[in-house]
């Protein structure tokens, strides 16, 4: 079974997503906030399972909304 979380953002060079390389929610959101640190924008985590989002969670202010 395939799973990522994926980190898309808003930087300097436009929209991107990257694989958080991380294996846990917690571990993912560690890494997104790194890049909201190094002053990216509207940060989101995306959960893939086998290729199909399967959850999406969105930073607003300090909070983290889940997203089905």
């Amino acid at each position: 079974m395939d799973r990522e979380y994926a980190i898309s953002f808003e930087a300097g060079s436009g929209l991107d997503e990257v694989n958080s390389g991380a294996t846990t929610l917690a571990g993912a959101k560690k890494v997104a906030l790194g890049y909201r640190r190094d002053g990216a924008r509207n940060i989101t985590i995306k959960f893939y399972e086998d290729g199909d989002l399967r959850h999406q969670w969105d930073l607003k202010g300090n909070k983290w909304v889940q997203y089905e």
